[in-house]
């Protein structure tokens, strides 16, 4: 199969504008529900959604499976590429032996394999902390089982929280990386989740990746999110439509500098259909690193 990617590397950017647009309107036809809905607010209490948990349907869970099992054979995306070249960045600036990463809404383990990769051509250990929900992380251990799994281990996101998790690693922070990928924006109280998980236990570097941020936003609001997959729809649920600096402003906040920030494509358009403020239109997905700085 062609990668979509590199068939974007392909079309001038006026004409894949044009063809984004009338993919739009031929799916809309078709009853296919645009990824963002049109309304978007500063009252999260104003939009409504079904109560379905949607990372629980059949359609989520077998997408999950089917990229766990992908992950084996598939280059590591741009997003992923964040947090392996933080490894790298740590190995290679202080040689050590043993590095330790938390993937907080990691789903079945699909960081893995690359990690595990990695760490065959760095001669090292990396140790891998999946956070995520029980069903994710059962079918993780039904496929890893069957390897040497010394360097992971699960956590139910029910039972274990991103602090609790970070508290094992009160005497060494120095080697550990916390990734958040694609989660932040299902968290409406992100800045309250960021601080109470920061507030002791401090990684050396956090990746929050697949972050989508909004160009032309002069504030934080709320959307409605169309969950679906290549099989099929999932549901929908609230997110959070993030304002461009305003994650960097909160890392700061918590004495963390922005590091790197890369994108496949800078203000995307064809996550709305439409929307009621065009200044959230426009969404880059992002993927920071941030480094803690050295508190006096």
């Amino acid at each position: 199969m062609i990668n979509n990617k590199f068939i974007k590397c392909l079309i001038p950017p006026y004409l894949y504008v044009i063809l984004i647009n009338l993919k739009k309107k031929f799916d809309l036809l078709l009853g296919k529900k645009p990824f963002y809905s049109n309304e978007i607010s500063l009252d999260i209490s104003k939009l409504k959604v079904s109560k379905e948990n949607v990372w629980d349907t059949p359609n989520w869970i077998n997408h999950v499976e089917k990229n766990l099992k992908s992950s084996y054979k598939d280059k590591s995306s741009l997003h992923q590429d964040a947090l392996l070249e933080a490894v790298k960045t740590i190995f290679y600036l202080t040689n050590k032996k043993v590095i330790n990463v938390i993937d907080f809404g990691g789903g079945c383990g699909i960081l893995v394999p690359h990690l595990r990769s990695l760490s065959g051509e760095l001669k090292i250990k990396i140790n891998s902390f999946v956070i995520d929900s029980e069903i994710n992380i059962n079918l993780g251990k039904k496929f890893l089982d069957n390897e040497n799994n010394y360097d992971l281990k699960f956590y139910d996101q029910k039972k274990f929280s991103l602090f609790n998790i970070l508290e094992n690693f009160k005497e060494n922070d120095n080697n550990l990386i916390l990734n958040i990928s694609s989660v932040i924006q299902y968290i409406h109280q992100y800045k309250e989740f960021l601080s109470n998980s920061l507030k002791t236990i401090r990684p050396l570097y956090v990746c929050i990746t697949r972050f989508p941020k909004c160009e032309n936003a002069s504030e934080d609001a709320f959307g409605i999110q169309n969950i679906s997959t290549p099989l099929g729809q999932c549901g929908s649920v609230i997110v959070n439509l993030f304002e461009k600096n305003s994650l960097i402003n909160e890392m700061k906040k918590l004495n963390y500098e922005l590091l790197t920030e890369k994108y496949n494509y800078l203000g995307d358009t064809q996550y709305f259909t439409d929307c009621d403020d065009p200044s959230y239109k426009k969404i880059t997905m992002t993927a920071y690193v941030f480094i803690k700085k050295t508190i006096d």
